[in-house]
């Protein structure tokens, strides 16, 4: 007999009954729904400036090219020392000077160019020394100069003439213009310039309650400032228009990027208002990104 013979099959059970559905909670709640009045939740509906008369060009319209600042850099560093990371030797040395300002100090710099692996003959650094090191790091591009003013400061005590005593003070400044000049031909910033104003608002239909105001260029000042600048020079011609803008050093300046080339454009806003108009060119990007951040750009 064979032990197939034997088996004995289990006895058939009745499936279990399906389990009680979990009654629904007596918890009041609320439901979410999305607040269409809520800026968070609105779209970008952008109107851009016009000029009221025909064949008059439009605010922030370029007249005309030329090369940035940081691109005049590039090329004055190539023509010094013939390598995109001069005054150092190649890319290896570029990063290890970086390194170097970041991470250690002056005395740590010396110790460790004084050790056996950045004094081999295979390392060939153009630097052995903390002084040496400096001097190449001064011989980079740098921005606007510092200028040193002296102060005199009137305290709120007396001397013995009874005169009130005052101090010497040293004012250390940069100036302001060709600090503005910096940044707006920075190409790091080039996706975050404006040249001309206009109105953002959250929905196509872009009536009053869904307007956004997030820029300098979106609020209302400048493009009422920009209306009343186009009424002012309606009397002037192009060439003559742009020959007094230039002369009272009023004319926009900043870059204006094109594909892989950085060009450095003049834009014509309005003589009257640009003097106010110089840093709000910029969106508040400038508040979170750090301009040193320049000497990692390389225009090639």
């Amino acid at each position: 007999m064979h032990a197939a013979d034997d088996f004995v099959y289990p006895e058939r059970q009745e499936s279990p009954e399906p389990p009680q559905a979990i009654p629904p909670s007596r918890r009041a709640t609320v439901e979410e729904v999305e607040d269409e009045g809520d800026p968070e939740n609105f779209g970008r509906f952008v109107e851009p400036f016009e000029n009221e008369e025909e064949g008059r060009a439009p605010a922030g319209t370029p007249l005309e090219t030329g090369k940035t600042l940081f691109e005049r850099m590039y090329a004055d560093q190539n023509a010094k020392n013939g390598t995109d990371f001069g005054p150092f030797r190649d890319e290896e040395e570029w990063d290890l000077a970086r390194w170097l300002m970041k991470n250690v100090n002056q005395t740590g710099t010396d110790e460790y160019l004084k050790l056996p692996i950045p004094q081999n003959k295979k390392a060939n650094l153009s630097f052995h020394n903390n002084r040496a090191f400096l001097k190449k790091v001064d011989q980079l591009p740098t921005g606007p100069d510092w200028t040193c003013k002296i102060v005199t400061a009137a305290g709120n005590r007396v001397n013995e003439d009874d005169e009130l005593m005052s101090e010497d003070l040293e004012l250390w400044m940069r100036d302001p213009v060709e600090c503005i000049k910096e940044l707006l031909s920075n190409p790091v910033f080039r996706e975050h310039m404006a040249y001309a104003p206009e109105r953002v608002y959250g929905t196509k239909e872009g009536h009053g309650k869904s307007r956004i105001v997030d820029e300098m260029w979106t609020a209302e000042w400048w493009w009422k400032l920009q209306v009343q600048s186009h009424r002012q020079s309606r009397n002037f011609g192009r060439d003559e228009l742009q020959f007094k803008t230039q002369s009272v050093e009023l004319a926009t300046v900043g870059p204006e990027i094109r594909g892989d080339s950085p060009s450095f454009v003049k834009h014509f806003m309005c003589i009257e208002s640009q003097r106010k108009m110089f840093v709000s060119n910029l969106s508040e990007i400038l508040m979170k990104v750090k301009v040193s951040v320049y000497r990692e750009v390389k225009l090639k």
